[in-house]
């Protein structure tokens, strides 16, 4: 071999050697079955509680699950990969992949700026599609993360209040005056007067037209805090959230640098 070729071996070897690390994965800290993950220590510890119990109850009681975490060291990976990654290594959300992940990498000495993305899985990006998410952290997060010292924790508390409601379906983005909505809400009482209306008439009919409504005593099939089957209340003894349950991400959300 020349020495010509050797060198330029060399040089070959060095250079994988090089560029290799910006290829290999990162490495996420393990799964810690909670919501709210302040692995950069930016929120108190009554923030932390504050908010874990909040997005608990709406991951038990609607299935979703919005995840937050914080970090000092993205490894060098770009915002959005990296809160990709994270939420699908973690398994943010169900098996209808309905999982948002918020990823919050405050200022620090050796980067003075912040980083944040809000990364939706597959089964939420319809309802909340990256222009969405743009805005809520261009009009929401912004403001308190401009702050001097930035509010990290309004931050996220001003993301989760407008994420909930559109993961509940209750998101109409034409929907900007009172009289739309108040069209929408009459449409559902106009339902649900129906729907009385026609439980009444069957009761009636197989009652002998006594006129029961729900029925009485033990023949009722109508139980205290259930409706059709389904309890209408969590726990009473504390935190019922069981973990992840398998969600998938596939590149969906936005982000931004202040």
């Amino acid at each position: 071999m020349s020495r010509l070729r050797l060198i330029g071996l060399v040089g070959l070897i060095s250079l994988i050697g090089l560029v290799s690390p910006a290829f290999a994965a990162p490495e996420f800290p393990a799964a810690t079955n909670l919501l709210v993950n302040d692995f950069a220590g930016v929120f108190t510890l009554s923030q932390v509680r504050e908010m874990e119990v909040r997005l608990e109850t709406f991951s038990d009681t609607t299935s979703n699950q919005i995840c937050v975490v914080t970090m000092n060291d993205l490894q060098g990976y770009e915002p959005a990969d990296y809160a990709q990654r994270l939420g699908q290594k973690w398994g943010v959300g169900s098996a209808k992949d309905n999982g948002v992940l918020i990823l919050l990498k405050p200022r620090t000495e050796a980067e003075r700026y912040i980083d944040v993305f809000i990364a939706t899985g597959y089964g939420i990006e319809g309802a909340l599609p990256d222009a969405l998410c743009k805005r809520i952290i261009n009009n929401y997060m912004a403001p308190f993360l401009r702050q001097d010292p930035p509010d990290y924790y309004g931050a996220v508390e001003a993301a989760v209040s407008q994420i909930e409601p559109i993961m509940l379906g209750e998101y109409n983005e034409g929907a900007d005056s009172d009289e739309e909505l108040g069209t929408a809400e009459l449409v559902v009482i106009i339902f649900i007067i129906v729907l009385i209306l026609l439980m009444f008439g069957t009761n009636r009919r197989h009652r002998g037209g006594r006129g029961h409504l729900f029925g009485s005593g033990n023949n009722s099939d109508y139980s205290s805090g259930s409706f059709g089957g389904f309890s209408s209340g969590g726990s009473s003894g504390g935190s019922s959230f069981g973990g992840f349950g398998g969600g998938s991400f596939g590149g969906g959300g936005a982000g931004g640098r202040f």
